[in-house]
């Protein structure tokens, strides 16, 4: 993961045109470059952190398979794959939390596709609602629904 970022990083550079040169060959990293760096790097470290956490403790439960245990530490054993499983969930969940807590692109992108998508989800348009919208009133009136019980005839 960490290789492919890296030539990701690289591929950017060398994309990009650049009508000044420095003296030194050294470019300058915009803002949104040095957020994909971070952003690369807390996703190596993530990956690292809880691939090895679960590998070792999938290790720890495997050690000695003929080994008589006790009932707590079998429970033990069988607590500690639990959460080494679970803890490659959370790694894959982790990705778009920590580019949300790391980037501020990302956290705008996100904010404007919630904004684009809420009219669908409620399913009415809201008006003068919005993240630059100075104004926060909604036009829209509710209708009252009168339920009435439904009568079963049971044969």
């Amino acid at each position: 993961m960490a290789i492919f970022g890296m030539m990701t990083m690289r591929n950017f550079r060398r994309s990009r045109v650049q009508p000044t040169t420095n003296q030194n060959n050294i470019t300058a990293l915009s803002s949104k470059d040095r957020q994909l760096v971070i952003m690369l790097l807390f996703e190596t470290l993530i990956a690292v952190v809880f691939s090895s956490i679960g590998s070792i403790l999938y290790v720890y439960t495997q050690r000695i398979p003929n080994e008589r245990k006790t009932l707590e530490q079998q429970a033990l054993d069988y607590f500690l794959l639990d959460f080494g499983l679970n803890l490659v969930f959370i790694q894959a969940s982790l990705s778009c939390y920590s580019n949300f807590i790391v980037s501020k692109t990302f956290r705008k992108n996100i904010q404007k596709l919630v904004w684009k998508i809420m009219p669908r989800i409620c399913r009415r348009k809201l008006t003068n609602h919005g993240p630059n919208m100075s104004s926060n009133n909604l036009n829209i009136t509710a209708t009252a629904i009168t339920v009435r019980p439904r009568t079963v005839i049971i044969q």
